[in-house]
């Protein structure tokens, strides 16, 4: 077809036929038209004596395809084969994009994560606080700088103990990937937030007054938020456990917390007091939901954040979080003579050593009596009796 000055217009009237066909411009320039109606720009050339056709962007304009079009036959000009170049550069990019922080974590995740108790959390920690900042960077490219400031960001928007978690997931996955590679981890003993882990380490337990108003706060309220502080303090499990629970997990008055959704990943019986089967009992069932505190029956309760900091206003405790109460309840159990084994059993911590293989008592009964105790203590804090009082009369 004889070369000729395409047209905007011209080029949006070109119509499908049976097969696909060119039509020609300047400056080797064509459009292909496919049967399917789509086109595309392509460029025609001859190179070490052989034809050669190099396929622009697609989506370009006319004029943005005339431009590349020039551009190649300035890089003919010069000796170069186009496609061959466009080819190199492409596979350069992907080499680049295979190296970037987020493939190298995704990588690292997809490989080692299974290992991990905390597989999910650490994947959305990195998608939250890492990828935005640093992800589409070569790992090759991260400087001792970028961290810095990256975890003093984290610091200032987070708190310190997330930027010491970003630290360590970060730690750990560029060791790993140092080790599979010529790649050196820029993440030195320079780039600690802190000299150990227990400087980091919460000690926060409520005092009984300051307990007493955050059980009273949450009584008044019938919205998920306050029956989970409640269920928190009553079972002495973590957060994600109890505001994922499900109703298949409820039998009789067992919570039976499946290994998938634990920790160490193995099965914890907690058998529930009264006060906590009441609290559980009286949250209304949405449709078919499986969630037992849930606000629209298709995900357990989320929105923490904002419910916290006005149950703060509400109860006037401050500096405190809902891991803290796990804390309140095991403190609770050593005030109450609970003996450690049994204690350590009831907040779901695993045995470790030789015990942890012979001894499969699963102490069910000194379970239910621990949480009995401590709904009993619980009540006598918040509500404590009133002492006899005799008025003697002279």
């Amino acid at each position: 077809m004889t070369a000729k000055q395409l047209t905007d217009i011209g080029v949006r009237n070109l119509k499908p036929e049976a097969k696909q066909y060119e039509v020609p411009d300047a400056h080797g320039l064509r459009i292909c038209v496919f049967p399917s109606g789509a086109k595309s720009y392509i460029v025609r050339y001859r190179h070490a004596g052989r034809t050669r056709k190099l396929t622009l962007q697609s989506g370009l304009t006319l004029r943005a395809a005339r431009l590349a079009a020039a551009n190649a036959m300035h890089q003919l000009q010069q000796g170069a084969d186009p496609a061959t170049l466009k080819k190199d550069a492409r596979a350069k990019a992907a080499a680049v994009a295979r190296d970037t922080v987020q493939a190298i974590c995704t990588e690292y995740m997809t490989r080692e994560g299974k290992k991990l108790r905390s597989a999910k959390r650490r994947g959305q920690e990195l998608a939250r606080l890492i990828y935005p900042a640093i992800g589409s960077k070569p790992i090759t490219s991260v400087t001792r700088t970028d961290l810095i400031r990256l975890f003093d960001r984290i610091e200032d928007n987070h708190g310190p103990v997330m930027a010491d978690i970003a630290r360590a997931i970060l730690s750990r996955i560029f060791h790993w990937h140092e080790g599979r590679s010529e790649f050196v981890s820029p993440i030195t003993r320079a780039v600690a937030r802190r000299k150990t882990i227990k400087d980091s380490a919460r000690s926060r337990v409520l005092s009984d007054d300051e307990l007493r108003r955050v059980w009273q706060t949450a009584a008044k309220d019938s919205g998920p938020f306050s029956a989970i502080v409640r269920v928190l303090l009553l079972t002495a499990a973590r957060r994600v456990e109890v505001s994922e629970m499900r109703w298949s997990e409820l039998d009789g008055t067992d919570w039976v917390l499946p290994a998938v959704r634990h920790k160490a990943k193995f099965d914890v019986v907690r058998p529930l007091s009264k006060a906590a089967l009441d609290i559980i009992k009286a949250q209304p069932k949405i449709a078919d939901s499986p969630f037992v505190f849930t606000t629209n029956g298709r995900v357990p309760f989320r929105g923490f954040a904002r419910s916290k900091a006005n149950f703060d206003k509400a109860c006037g405790v401050t500096d405190w979080v809902l891991h803290d109460l796990r804390r309140v309840s095991r403190s609770l159990l050593s005030r109450l003579g609970v003996p450690s084994d049994y204690a350590e059993r009831c907040l779901g911590h695993a045995i470790v050593g030789v015990r942890a293989v012979y001894d499969r008592h699963e102490f069910h009964d000194e379970k239910r009596h621990a949480f009995a105790a401590l709904a009993a203590q619980i009540e006598r804090i918040v509500n404590p009796p009133k002492g006899n009082v005799r008025v003697l009369r002279g």
